[in-house]
């Protein structure tokens, strides 16, 4: 009974937790962002690739 009548309380760590959830928030962001970049690299190197072949083949050169 005496505990729930004290006045005291304890320290928030509230901005901790808000910092925490910030980091992690920049951090997958940045995640996405690398990710997303990375797939259109490897999408235009295809499209590259296979503009390329198509070129070697109506030319007559065709790989082995």
């Amino acid at each position: 009974m005496i505990l729930l009548l004290q006045t005291d309380l304890p320290p928030s760590n509230l901005p901790y937790l808000i910092s925490a959830f910030v980091v992690t928030g920049v951090a997958f962001l940045g995640y996405i962002y690398f990710i997303f970049r990375r797939r259109q690299e490897t999408q235009s190197e295809i499209t590259r690739l296979v503009s390329t072949m198509e070129e070697d083949k109506s030319a007559g050169r065709e790989q082995p």
